[in-house]
């Protein structure tokens, strides 16, 4: 079995643009500090659903959430000063620009949980144009097949002793920019979930998570804004909590699922609780657009 290589995507943190915040976060903490980052950018972030459990301060946690919009890996790290859980980690891919923000921000040693698709791997071929531009810019950073699936085992191993110690993990399972509730998920979840031992799998609550729709690049002006001692206009955007449980009760003690087993009943989970209502806001939408023609 190949070793683990140290994979290392420093652009943002190298430009120090955030050195500032860096050192605010190593005297605050990472949720703290970019708590203040969005409140200087008038960014406030509302939550719905979250129960007590969630705000359980060493309660182990996975929050599974949709990664459509491309800013959620940093999004909720903001929220999470709103329940007030400064204890997490959150998984994202390494070279991507949200993920080396966190990087550039965090003062603990693998705050961030870099997972690299197997798609980016630098001997690779294919893909859309997206996963080869990546691929074209970060070439020599990245890793051959065989290193990406070392580098991900060990970050899957990772997830699992963070969670293990009493923290908030956050996972993105589709693997790239989808939408949770309607795009197949990787198993990476599902592996995560089986590296848990008997009594941590028992008492790890599982919460789905979904941001309301918003626009990443408005998100991204009103931080470049502030940094340049503008005041933006102010912005509101909600992340939605689905049902929190543990994996003892969704489960009911079963532990003999496969990673994969683990997976679709989570992915399910998140469907059911999310595809619904966006079905229906596609529709009252599409409603509204009829309404204003044939006024």
């Amino acid at each position: 079995m190949a070793d683990a290589p140290e994979i290392r995507f420093d652009q943002v943190k190298n430009l120090g643009i955030f050195a500032d915040t860096r050192q605010r976060a190593a005297r605050v903490g990472l949720v703290a500090a970019v708590a203040e980052l969005f409140e200087a950018a008038n960014i406030d972030i509302d939550i719905i659903g979250a129960d007590s459990a969630l705000q359980t301060v060493g309660l182990p946690t996975i929050a599974v959430g949709d990664h459509s919009k491309g800013l959620e890996s940093l999004l909720i790290v903001g929220a999470c000063a709103g329940l007030n859980r400064p204890d997490m980690n959150i998984t994202a891919k390494p070279f991507a620009f949200t993920g080396q923000m966190v990087n550039a921000i965090a003062p603990e040693e693998d705050q961030l949980i870099g997972l690299v698709p197997s798609a980016m791997a630098r001997d690779k071929k294919g893909g859309d144009m997206g996963v080869r531009l990546h691929r074209a810019v970060y070439r020599k950073h990245l890793p051959t097949l065989a290193e990406t699936a070392a580098f991900n085992r060990r970050s899957i191993g990772k997830i699992a002793t963070t969670v293990e110690a009493g923290r908030l993990v956050t996972i993105f399972p589709t693997g790239g920019v989808y939408d949770a509730a309607t795009t197949p998920w990787r198993k990476g979840v599902g592996q995560a979930v089986t590296a848990l031992s008997d009594e941590v799998f028992d008492t790890t609550l599982v919460a789905p998570f979904e941001f309301e729709d918003f626009k990443p690049r408005r998100i991204m002006t009103a931080i470049a804004a502030a940094r340049l001692g503008i005041k933006p206009r102010r912005q509101e955007l909600v992340v939605k909590f689905g049902p929190q449980e543990t994996l003892g009760s969704i489960f009911d003690g079963n532990r003999d699922l496969s990673a994969e087993g683990i997976t679709e009943v989570l992915r399910q989970r998140f469907e059911d609780e999310f595809a619904p209502v966006r079905q229906s806001n596609q529709v009252a939408a599409q409603a509204a657009v009829r309404a204003a023609l044939e006024a």
